[in-house]
């Protein structure tokens, strides 16, 4: 089983539907004893191989954007490297060598966590099921408890819109039956009703 190796910073702006698909292709590196290696041809080699791979999902333009973005628009938080000239590109998911005095946060994937958000291509719903598998990760309970405006604040999203909330609500509905996550409700001490989320295979 093959388990994927992802930078994790709620407040970055990174585009998980077109990032987890580099994932999917990476070849093998022997040196680095990760799948962190894309090397191709041609950008339309490159686009036909990611289509192949996931159906007919991203155009040339796209997939130009994005690797010329190298992830995200936010705190030079880069998720890759590009070289054009060498047609190579690099995913930084090496923590095995991670300077203690730079510290960075990861997130891991189980192969069946990864297929499963590559399948939904839903952007914010990979950021939820993010959020929630390094906060469980992180907490010695292997438990995190938040509220949906809590998620969305972080994420820079509306906090107070009734559509992003009713987008957590479905979240949590298509997660707990793809057995990604569970859920205990209880009330707190003021009475208000909150979920306690769980990732089963922790």
């Amino acid at each position: 089983m093959r388990n994927y190796f992802l930078l994790y910073d709620e407040a970055a702006s990174v585009n998980y539907k077109h990032l987890l698909k580099l994932y999917g292709i990476a070849e093998y590196n022997k040196k680095n004893r990760l799948y962190d290696t894309i090397t191709y041809n041609t950008l339309d080699e490159l686009t036909q191989r990611i289509n192949d791979k996931y159906g007919k999902c991203i155009s040339k333009s796209t997939l130009s954007d994005f690797l010329n973005d190298k992830g995200t628009q936010k705190h030079d938080y880069k998720y890759f490297s590009y070289d054009k000239d060498s047609k190579t590109i690099k995913l930084y998911n090496d923590f095995k060598n991670t300077d203690n005095r730079t510290s960075r946060k990861f997130v891991v994937l189980s192969e069946k966590e990864f297929d499963f958000l590559v399948s939904q291509a839903d952007n914010t719903l990979i950021s939820y099921f993010l959020y929630i598998k390094y906060y469980c990760g992180a907490s010695a309970s292997k438990s995190t408890d938040f509220t949906a405006e809590q998620f969305l604040a972080a994420c820079g999203l509306c906090s107070s819109s009734g559509s992003n909330k009713q987008k957590i609500s479905k979240y949590n509905s298509i997660l707990s039956s793809a057995g990604l996550i569970s859920i205990e409700r209880k009330r707190d001490n003021n009475g208000h009703l909150r979920n306690t989320y769980r990732i089963p295979l922790l």
